[in-house]
Order: C-alpha cells, then structure tokens, then sequence
C-alpha cells in the first residue's frame, strides 16, 4: 500500500492542460495564423503594386524613345499637333525610307518619304504608331490628321492615357508629355508622366 500513495501523488503532479489553457492556447495560435496571413498578403499587393509601376514605367520609356528616334530627325514646320482635341495625335515628316535609310538630297536635305502619325483612338489607352507613304512636303491639315486615326497601324504602349506636344520654333524642338495610367490590385489608379524635350535635326 505505501506505493499506491506514490503513484497518486505522481499522477495528480503530471495532470494535462485545463480546457481554459487549451482555448488560451488556440487563441493565441489563431492570432499568429491571422498576423502572417495580413503580412504576407500585404507583401503580395505591395510586390503587385510594383509590379505594375514598373511595367508603366517601362511603357513610358519605350513610348519616348520610339516618339523621339522618328521626329529627331524631322522639321518643326511639319508638325501637325492636334493634342489638345478630341482625337489626340500629331503627325510630322519623316525622311526615312520603306527600308529605314535616310534619304537626302544632294545638298544635304532631307527628302520626305512619308508621314509618321501618333495618336490614341478614342475610348482607349493605346498609342499607335502609323506610316503614310507619299510625296510629301507639307504637314497635314488637322482634318487629313483625324481621317488616318482610324485605329490601324502598330501598337506601341497599351496604357497611355494622355499625349501632348507643343513646339518652339526658335529651338527647333518639340516637348513632349506622356502619361499612362493603370489600375492596382486594390482597383485604384496608378499614373505616371514623363516630360521632356526633342531637338529637331533639320
């Protein structure tokens, strides 16, 4: 009988968790689960987010440098600017031929080989890009400008939501802004501008 005692004492000290503790427990528990779920979600978005300010401002870089690589090489005096309407575009000269060789006269001037024409159709964010071949030595009326944005030619950025273009004679240059805009994974808009000056050649 004096192990009985023992084994009494043994088995009341090495009693299990109370039903009180195993809630506080699971509580406690839930509460973690629920922090890591917050934080990882909010890294997701975050990293979504960036995602997607990057790919904007990569639109923006290409849609300068395109814009800018065509009218360097052109004349203030053949812009057609039409920014600042219904149907934004603008349109220029370009000496480049269907093969892409600068064509020349024999005293150094360019020879027009067609009009390069920017603009968004109406309703969307897309710039286009488009190519009139032809005889040329004049800039477009604004009413031949409007008649080619008809929504064909090449694709250059799917999220442009603004253009505009002003030009200074006394520099030969032209100002360009373009600003796109997309939305987040929390619906929100996400928009980026981009400003700055081309120098005319000719």
């Amino acid at each position: 009988m004096k192990f009985s005692g023992n084994i009494t004492k043994r088995f009341m000290t090495q009693r299990g968790f109370t039903l009180i503790e195993s809630l506080a427990a699971m509580v406690a528990l839930l509460m973690i689960t629920a922090a890591l779920f917050w934080i990882l979600l909010t890294g997701k978005t975050l990293w979504q987010a960036s995602v997607i300010r990057s790919y904007d401002r990569q639109e923006l870089q290409i849609s300068y440098q395109k814009i800018e690589n065509d009218l360097q090489n052109s004349n203030v005096d053949t812009i057609t600017n039409n920014t600042t309407s219904t149907v934004v575009a603008f349109s220029f000269l370009s000496a480049f031929d269907s093969s892409g060789n600068f064509t020349a006269a024999s005293d150094g001037s360019p020879v027009w080989q067609k009009y390069v024409i920017y603009y968004i159709p109406s309703g969307t964010k897309k710039l286009m890009r488009k190519e009139v071949y032809g005889s040329y030595t004049k800039a477009l009326t604004t009413s031949q400008l409007t008649t080619y944005c008809d929504g064909s030619g090449m694709t250059v950025a799917n999220t442009v939501a603004g253009l505009s273009l002003t030009t200074d004679t006394a520099t030969d240059s032209a100002t360009i802004t373009i600003t796109t805009q997309n939305k987040n994974q929390l619906g929100r808009a996400d928009q980026q501008s981009l400003t700055s000056t081309v120098f005319l050649r000719n």
